[in-house]
């Protein structure tokens, strides 16, 4: 059974939202209408919060915590994968947003959200207390919102044919 540090991953996790806002922001800065900006910087300051979210819990672990736990290894072949990058890595997701229409960045944000929203269901397997399981949790919420909000913008832009 693999060995993860906690804080590792808390870490991992801050680091998707970072990206998450990256994408944001930058998809926002190239929006074709002041609609489709506030939508994307709104997307972009909730994943900021969320950074904070999984710093404050990373704050809280004990020394005990910051060491090692064994988990399920299908868990931990999951999460090494996002640690190699192989799941979530942002660069080429912000290389494709050159010049892209929002139906591409609303499918490109749809499928980075369910990515996240795996790799927390994984975190949530590894955190000790019940407060960070119900954060965990509360972000899951937030994240499948995300997808849900972006799933209905794509739906209306498709039917208006606002590529």
């Amino acid at each position: 059974m693999l060995t993860f540090n906690v804080a590792e991953i808390l870490e991992i996790a801050q680091q998707i939202e970072r990206n998450g806002e990256a994408f944001y922001t930058r998809a926002a800065e190239g929006a074709r209408s002041q609609q489709q900006q506030r939508l994307l910087e709104n997307l972009a300051s909730m994943e900021r919060e969320h950074e904070r979210t999984f710093g404050a819990m990373q704050s809280r672990l004990s020394s005990a915590t910051r060491e090692g736990s064994a988990m399920d290894p299908q868990v931990a072949s999951y999460l090494r994968a996002i640690v190699e990058g192989k799941v979530f890595s942002p660069q080429p997701d912000l290389e494709a947003l050159s010049g892209a229409g929002i139906v591409s960045i609303l499918k490109t944000a749809i499928e980075l959200e369910k990515d996240s929203i795996v790799f927390y269901l994984g975190v949530e397997q590894l955190v000790m207390n019940a407060h960070d399981v119900k954060t965990i949790d509360e972000i899951i919420r937030e994240e499948l919102g995300h997808v849900a909000i972006l799933s209905d913008t794509l739906r209306e832009v498709q039917g208006g044919g606002d590529e």
